[in-house]
């Protein structure tokens, strides 16, 4: 029998899925740290190579356009980390790559 916290959730420890328990996972601490360093908040809230990616993709971008894709990586690594963040904090699954 797989233990569920609470029913129609998915059980902790699914391959692929990432799970915090309902209340433990603030969304604030992932802006923080996605606001310091884009994809940090993504790192945060389990999504490694996401965070890692978004990170890599912003400094080239940043180098091609002199700077001004900063407008566009920053508003977009917040977004995200605040809207996983959030899924987590209310104890939904994520996947690794999944967005907002």
């Amino acid at each position: 029998m797989v233990y569920q916290p609470y029913p129609g959730m998915q059980p902790y420890g699914r391959p692929g899925l990432i799970q915090k328990y309902p209340g433990s996972h603030p969304p604030g601490v992932a802006v923080l740290l996605s606001f310091l360093l884009v994809g940090a908040g993504q790192m945060y809230n389990g999504q490694v190579a996401k965070g890692i990616l978004l990170l890599l993709t912003a400094i080239a971008c940043a180098v091609a356009t002199g700077g001004l894709s900063v407008f566009l990586t920053y508003p977009l690594a917040l977004i995200d980390a605040a809207a996983v963040a959030g899924k987590l904090n209310r104890g939904e699954g994520v996947h690794e790559w999944q967005w907002f």
